[in-house]
């Protein structure tokens, strides 16, 4: 597996955290989806998570990377796909997607 990049990692870590808002700062789109996809997390976990597990990582460039990691606590567990550009040590995210369906992911692990 590839050498994690810091600021896909920073990410991860305001997730877990449930600094949802945080978490959103590097991804290019409007303020108003960056709210939107914020509150919807803190809907499905306001505290945040009590953990989180990379189950695959590639990267497609030495600028591009992806990831499928899942989060879990409080009996909710989410599956994510995230995929964005390495500028030095930060992160820019282009996407993401989590559910809570392994079914939705497993296609991309094996």
């Amino acid at each position: 597996m590839p050498e994690p990049a810091r600021g896909l990692e920073q990410f991860k870590d305001y997730i877990v955290e449930g600094k949802y808002k945080l978490a959103m700062l590097d991804f290019e789109i409007s303020d108003t989806a960056k709210q939107q996809l914020a509150g919807g997390l803190e809907a499905l976990a306001p505290d945040g998570f009590t953990g989180c597990t990379t189950i695959k990582r590639a990267r497609q460039s030495d600028h591009f990377i992806s990831e499928v990691f899942m989060t879990e606590g409080d009996g909710t567990v989410l599956y994510w796909t995230i995929s964005g550009q390495i500028v030095g040590s930060s992160f820019r995210m282009i996407n993401f997607t989590y559910n809570d369906k392994f079914e939705e992911i497993r296609g991309l692990i094996y």
